[in-house]
């Protein structure tokens, strides 16, 4: 039986999202009332879906993917997917999804960029007592990429 809930994990200044093996117009709701929440109660400038057990996507996941990338980019935020599978990149493709946000395979690559960005974070905490700024942060990912 599908497990139709999704899972948070905060980082940071980045939430994961874990999404269910189907993402549609049924738990989509679902989604984005719980995420409009996360945001409002904390300072989250990157989220991440997981998609790793999705194996349905219709245009609702579509639809709230969207939503998520202008709440981000009015913000100065990013997104990104990881772990997506045949079914759901395809749709991501043809939704063009995928011009939009970066795509992390499930193969280590997102886990070791994630460390890499936290260790930014530390670094300009620790020696100059303060977060880096966007540019820095951007360029800094550039590299990674």
């Amino acid at each position: 039986m599908n497990q139709p809930y999704f899972t948070y994990e905060a980082e940071g200044q980045t939430l994961i999202v874990h999404l269910p093996e189907e993402l549609d117009h049924h738990n989509c709701s679902g989604l984005k009332y719980e995420t409009d929440l996360i945001l409002s109660e904390n300072y989250i400038r990157r989220i991440v879906f997981d998609f790793s057990r999705t194996r349905f996507m219709d245009s609702s996941g579509i639809g709230i993917l969207l939503n998520r990338y202008k709440q981000m980019a009015l913000s100065g935020g990013t997104i990104a997917i990881y772990g997506a599978g045949p079914q759901a990149l395809r749709i991501l493709k043809i939704g063009g999804i995928l011009k939009l946000m970066k795509l992390y395979e499930a193969n280590g690559d997102f886990t070791l960029m994630m460390q890499q960005y936290n260790t930014l974070y530390k670094i300009c905490w620790e020696y100059f007592d303060e977060k880096p700024s966007q540019y820095i942060i951007d360029w800094y990912l550039n590299k990674l990429s």
